[in-house]
């Protein structure tokens, strides 16, 4: 009866040492297959080993109509546009004269999308940009659209009927320099000059604009010494001083937009002063091709950029400076963009593939935790004395 007492009691242990051994490994697999993919993680938040492609290219906006300088006596206009990207599309906005006008959150990419605006008399520089869920950014051709009308004078006098009905024009000229070459970046001033052509007095007349960098809207200010008139009277003109900041010289062509809108008559006009950037001498040409060479020989993967390059060179042996720093320039803007990533998704670097480890890691420790808790299972049970006492 001892005997099979013992027997039984052999049995059990065996049954909590193996049950023992089982569910640590069951603890450290899970922990294992839930925990430490999170915290070996890449910042995708997955643990998968393949790479990740990171959508870095711009929203392509196709603003389908109205056309460039359109021209209406209309004064509700549709906006028609297309947006595709390689991601989905979180928003696009209608810009009315560097300001938000409104926006459309619900973009569906497979579909002609609108806008519609309600303008007063007046001209209206505008464009679309749309923002992907990546946060690229990007923006449609800029156009122009004028509104176009007659103001009849305020009633007056009675009799005399069967005359015609006179009318007034109602005009503010923007006078603005020829386009303006710069050899060097930081403040820039120029004069326009604002002439009433048209037959009536104009009140609360607001003075605004910005710039454009490549036809792209840019973080500069520009301001005027003189940005609002109370009262400004037909016949009259008015010269302002402008004040703007030229600060990336790789940027070849600026544009000014000048905006000028009154309250009384509603009327809202614009103009555009260029700026053109120029390099200094032949020495600033040269030293502008040689700077892009070394970057296109420590960069492989602008190689197939050399022949651009090249061509500038022949440019600059012709004595064409404008065309020869344009032709280096461009290469070297494309260079960086090819460097940047910006013209193709970059891959995340491959993270190692660990699992196997971890789980050997696992399987071991689960084995000895497994021991050490049957050990101390007996220990407890029968008491160290008689635990040491049946080992010897």
């Amino acid at each position: 009866m001892k005997n099979k007492l013992i027997k039984n009691e052999g049995r059990v242990e065996k049954a909590y040492f193996y049950f023992s051994i089982a569910f640590f490994t069951l603890i450290l697999l899970l922990f294992v297959a839930f925990v430490i993919p999170y915290v070996t993680s890449d910042s995708s938040g997955t643990g998968s080993s393949s790479a990740e492609i990171v959508d870095l290219t711009s929203p392509n906006i196709d603003l389908i109509s109205p056309s460039a300088d359109y021209s209406t006596t209309s004064t509700t206009i549709d906006f028609l546009y297309n947006v595709s990207d390689s991601s989905n599309v979180s928003n696009c906005s209608l810009i009315i004269s560097d300001a938000v006008d409104q926006t459309n959150e619900t973009i569906n990419k497979s579909q002609t999308q609108k806008f519609t605006k309600t303008f007063s008399l007046g001209s209206y520089p505008l464009y679309i940009s749309c923002m992907d869920t990546r946060g690229n950014k990007g923006s449609s051709t800029a156009i122009v659209i004028t509104v176009t009308s007659s103001s009849s004078p305020p009633g007056g006098g009675g009799g005399g009927g069967g005359g015609a009905v006179a009318t007034k024009e109602i005009s503010i000229n923007i006078i603005i320099p020829s386009t303006i070459s710069l050899t060097k970046t930081g403040k820039t001033e120029f004069s326009i000059t604002l002439e009433n052509d048209g037959d009536v007095d104009f009140k609360d007349v607001s003075i605004s604009g910005y710039l454009l960098g490549n036809s792209e809207p840019m973080n500069a200010s520009v301001t005027f010494d003189t940005g609002f008139i109370k009262l400004f009277e037909q016949g009259k003109t008015e010269t302002l001083l402008v004040t703007t900041f030229i600060e990336d010289p790789e940027i070849l062509f600026y544009e000014v937009v000048i905006n000028v809108t009154s309250k009384t008559p509603v009327y809202n006009n614009y103009n555009k002063v260029f700026i053109h950037f120029l390099a200094k001498d032949q020495t600033s040409v040269v030293k502008i091709i040689a700077f892009t060479e070394s970057i296109i020989n420590e960069n492989v993967e602008c190689v197939e950029l050399m022949d651009m390059l090249e061509d500038a060179k022949v440019e600059l042996a012709a004595g064409n400076l404008e065309e020869a720093n344009n032709k280096a320039q461009a290469a070297m803007e494309a260079c960086k963009r090819t460097i940047e990533g910006i013209e193709k998704p970059q891959a995340v670097s491959q993270k190692e593939n660990k699992l196997p480890f971890y789980l050997a890691i696992a399987a071991g420790s689960a084995v000895a935790l497994g021991l050490l808790f049957n050990l101390y299972r007996q220990i407890r049970l029968r008491g160290w004395k008689k635990f040491s006492n049946k080992n010897k």
